[in-house]
């Protein structure tokens, strides 16, 4: 007791109590109470730490006097930025007999109890100066950055060349990430398929049955002023068409001993250089694409495309189309189309361009009426 006393009297004059107070514990004094900002709970009284040790510690506050000499519960808190390090222990409470200090010594009845591993790093930790006091809060201190003047390493030709290679591989993946999600938006988004098929025919002149009957003559060869076809009428009568033109025949409908009625077409006659055009039907919502800047292309079987563009003669029937109608309209080609494909079927598509800003506007945006576009076309 002696000894404890004379410690107290050197925590009244000391300016720095918690450095230099030594527990009187059956363990002896080898373990100092170091400054350690916590918080003690103590049967639900806040008391304020003021000198901690792995035996024990001390802390002032208000205490039930009765409570000198026995075991209490306590719960240390140790509270950082941000968050908070919570032990509990039991421990032997001693009050300290001169009122004038407040102090509370606390002894843990375990010393080597679950408490012990976290405390011990607590304690390490606080000695080598890697946590600080900052007032009621502990705090990692910031770690100098080293001089810039300081010479850095050399890297040699072998690491500088695979950073070069890591580099354009992340770079080449972004690229190619970036071209599959402009790929799919190009293909789910920006494109519409008409669901009926288009015909590619020639610039012609029909030429039809006068009467109905049967064909008894016919010539795919020609030329002007040669008989093209003949027919035996119903009534018994000979019939000659002669050729009107120095022209290609083409679509040649019938053969020798055919039957046909009165204005069918029997051949298409074809100027030298006449052009060819599609004919297709279009939805409503494909022909409003169009009008709003997408692109028409002709998809043929063998995956050939072609850009095609609406033929000024659809205009008029474009002006008269309503939702949910189909229209019928002639598109031009605007690349050269072989004679194979004269008579073959293509699939109408339609693509919206990748859009920047302004595309988006003029896409999304409402704009115009459909035959006020189709109006402005025209004109």
């Amino acid at each position: 007791m002696q000894n404890q006393d004379h410690q107290l009297e050197a925590l009244r004059k000391s300016t720095d109590a918690p450095q230099t107070f030594m527990m009187d514990t059956p363990m002896g004094n080898e373990h100092p109470l170091l400054p350690i900002p916590f918080i003690v709970m103590l049967a639900e009284r806040r008391l304020e730490g003021k000198g901690l040790s792995l035996i024990g510690g001390t802390a002032s506050g208000l205490v039930d006097p009765s409570m000198d000499g026995k075991q209490e519960l306590a719960t240390l808190i140790f509270s950082f930025d941000g968050f908070r390090i919570v032990l509990s222990a039991v421990v032997n409470i001693r009050l300290n007999d001169n009122k004038s200090l407040g102090l509370v010594e606390l002894e843990f009845a375990d010393p080597v109890g679950p408490q012990l591993p976290q405390l011990r790093y607590i304690i390490n930790a606080f000695i080598a100066g890697d946590i600080v006091g900052l007032g009621p809060l502990l705090s990692v201190p910031s770690v100098e950055k080293k001089k810039s003047g300081g010479r850095a390493k050399s890297l040699s030709f072998t690491d500088r060349l695979g950073q070069v290679v890591r580099k354009a591989g992340v770079a080449a993946l972004v690229l190619g990430l970036l071209g599959a999600v402009a790929l799919t938006v190009q293909n789910r988004v920006l494109t519409l398929d008409e669901i009926r098929p288009a015909v590619v025919t020639i610039e012609g002149e029909a030429l039809r049955s006068p009467t109905a009957g049967q064909i008894s003559f016919i010539n795919a060869q020609a030329e002007e002023g040669d008989v093209a076809f003949a027919i035996l009428s119903n009534s018994g009568a000979q019939l000659s068409v002669m050729m009107p033109c120095n022209c290609d025949i083409t679509n040649v409908a019938f053969r020798e001993g055919s039957t046909l009625l009165a204005g069918e077409e029997v051949m298409t006659l074809v100027e030298p250089g006449a052009g060819v055009h599609v004919d297709a039907v279009m939805s409503y919502e494909g022909i409003n694409a169009a009008l709003k800047g997408s692109e028409i292309e002709m998809v043929f079987a063998d995956g050939r495309v072609v850009s095609a563009t609406i033929s000024p003669t659809s205009f008029s029937d474009i002006m008269m189309v309503r939702p949910s109608e189909w229209t019928p309209l002639t598109l031009v080609p605007e690349d050269s189309v072989a004679e194979a494909d004269i008579g073959q079927m293509t699939r109408v598509r339609l693509r919206q361009p990748m859009p920047v800003i302004g595309g988006l506007l003029a896409w999304f945006g409402d704009g115009a009426s459909l035959q006020a576009q189709a109006e402005a076309a025209a004109e």
